[in-house]
């Protein structure tokens, strides 16, 4: 879930959400698309996500 406030000098205002998976963007490495804010009165949200795994190195005699 993915949330969206306006912070200013008059404090912090809701705008809205969206939900969203991650899962197209591990399977294809990036993923760019725009999402509609739930609660919000208009606007979308363009995100553009990117990702790399990273390995995990496990020591040998430990796992033993």
């Amino acid at each position: 879930m993915v949330e969206v406030w306006d912070h200013d000098t008059f404090g912090k205002d809701y705008i809205g959400r969206c939900i969203l998976t991650l899962t197209r963007v591990i399977l294809e490495g990036e993923f760019q698309d725009e999402f509609v804010l739930q609660g919000a009165k208009s606007g979308k949200l363009n995100l553009h996500f990117k990702w790399t795994p990273q390995p995990i190195y496990r020591d040998r005699d430990r796992d033993q």
